[in-house]
This record gives structure tokens, sequence and C-alpha cells, in this order.
């Protein structure tokens, strides 16, 4: 029973209404007219599927509808010319399907690019903080929050300094800008020794190393 309600709730389904009802409305009402160029709209919404596979199948099986209403349209122009008109619209399916794979392949590569960058930020042994161009924390991984002392998000949306001896304060926001300004990946405070504070205000040694990224939602250095 859990299988059947997984299988009608996919959007597979859906596309296969709309598509029986194309076909009917192809074949039975609109006599004159070739509504198979509708077949589109249903390879469109393979955007919306997880496995191209079921693009594929919906291109099928469009493609089947289309060349079956020849056979059970009623004639209205020469057969010639009413298989053009199929082929015309089968290409069209087809290099929407193609599109559709095209665009799921890529959004697939996304999220896996996007799953194994989490997996790494989560389970990389070494610190990891993520901040914006002001200066404020967006990202944290376990391991520096160990590091540091603070619970899960306690940090998010503080600056940096929070980390810095405040001794180091004003020199750390100067450094802040002019890194900023040119951006690039590097070590940090080479030749300097390098101290952070933990929660609990003791200070510690510290390797720092930066590198700048850019996303939709502005700029960031990791």
């Amino acid at each position: 029973m859990l299988k059947a309600t997984t299988l009608i709730s996919r959007p597979i389904w859906v596309v296969a209404l709309l598509m029986a009802g194309i076909f009917f409305t192809d074949v039975f009402i609109f006599h004159e007219s070739n509504l198979a160029f509708f077949y589109l709209l249903a390879v469109i919404f393979g955007l919306f599927f997880r496995e191209r596979n079921d693009v594929i199948l919906i291109g099928l099986i469009a493609t089947l509808l289309t060349v079956v209403a020849i056979f059970l349209k009623p004639p209205t122009d020469s057969p010639e010319q009413m298989l053009m008109a199929r082929i015309a619209s089968t290409v069209g399916i087809w290099t929407a399907a193609v599109l559709v794979i095209k665009i799921l392949t890529l959004r697939q590569e996304e999220n896996m690019q996007d799953e194994q960058f989490h997996a790494l930020f989560r389970f990389a042994t070494n610190g990891i903080i993520i901040a914006n161009s002001r200066g404020e924390i967006v990202r944290m991984n376990p391991a520096a929050e160990k590091l540091f002392g603070y619970d899960n998000g306690e940090l998010l949306g503080q600056l940096v300094e929070k980390l810095i001896p405040n001794k180091l304060h004003r020199m750390h926001e100067r450094h802040r800008n002019d890194y900023r300004a040119d951006p690039k990946p590097r070590a940090m405070g080479i030749g300097l020794d390098l101290y952070a504070v933990r929660k609990d205000n003791t200070e510690f040694p510290i390797e720092v190393s930066l590198s700048p990224f850019k996303t939709i939602e502005g700029e960031f250095v990791m």
C-alpha cells in the first residue's frame, strides 16, 4: 500500500493525466487542429522530476500519442501534410526533452557538489569559519566550535573579532579591510605569532589561512 501511494504521488502521473487530456482533445474534439505541440508542456513539467529517465519516458509516450493520433483523427489534410506536421511536433518534443534533461543534469551535479562541500565542512578536523564582507560569522563547523568552546550556532552573526584578543581588535579590523580590498588565498600573519581567544577568555596560538569566494549572496572569506 505504501508503494502504491508513493507512485501515485510522483509528478510523472500528473503529467500522464495531462497527456491523456491532450490526446483526447486532439483526436476527438479539435479535428482540424494539430495539438501535438501541447505535449511540450508535459515535457517541460519534467523540470519537477528527479530522474532523467522519467523525462525520456514522457518523450516516448508523447511521441507515441502523436503518431497514434494520425490514424484516429478524421483526415482534414493529405496524409503527407499530416505526417509532416506531426514530425515537426515530435522534433519540438525531443528538443524540449533534451533541454530539460540538461537542466536536470546540471541541477544534480550542483546538488552533489553542495553535499560534498557540506560533508567536508561538517566532518573536517580543522576549524573552518566563513565570514561575510562585513566580517560577520555566517557559518562555523563543529571543529571550530569545539576549538573555541562555543555551542552550535552561538557565534553566528558575531564579528570575527570575537575570536581575537581585545588588544588586537583594531589592528585586525584594519587588516580585514586591507584584505577585502585585495582578496586572494593566502596564509594570515606570515612570520608572526597569532593568537585567538576561547569563550572562557583563554588565549591560544593558532595558524590561519584565508580563502575568498563569491556567491549570488555576496563575498565571503573562509
